[in-house]
């Protein structure tokens, strides 16, 4: 569980390194020099699962399969031949800027697995 102090700090750190409080976070929060700054308390991924929450007034949000779809056309329209160019801070947007860069990259990792496995690949051609 999260105490008022943690959450009152965590606040100050991210700001420090760029958050001006609006609903959606920078798209690079540099999470292990946040665990640094919050004295190792926790880990980067505690604290990158945390700020979200935070942000959405104390109540965690899952992944849904919208965002799924979201995620997938978001990538499919960047029209790209390799997956090492897609820039992940573009693909927030104001109607869906709840996840964090690391999330999304997260998510995008875990869809090529199971895409895979079945067969599929992410690349065109």
């Amino acid at each position: 569980k999260w105490t008022a102090e943690e959450e009152s700090r965590l606040t100050e750190i991210v700001k420090s390194l760029g958050w001006v409080g609006s609903s959606s976070l920078p798209p690079r929060i540099p999470w292990t020099e946040v665990a640094r700054l919050m004295d190792q308390k926790r880990t980067a991924t505690q604290y990158d699962y945390m700020v979200p929450a935070m942000l959405n007034d104390g109540k965690s949000r899952r992944w849904s399969v919208t965002d799924t779809f979201i995620l997938v056309h978001k990538i499919a329209s960047l029209d790209l031949d390799r997956e090492e160019d897609i820039e992940w801070y573009s693909l927030p947007d104001e109607k869906w800027d709840y996840w964090t860069i690391h999330k999304l990259q997260q998510r995008w990792g875990q869809l090529k697995t199971t895409v895979t496995s079945e067969g599929a690949t992410h690349r065109r051609g």
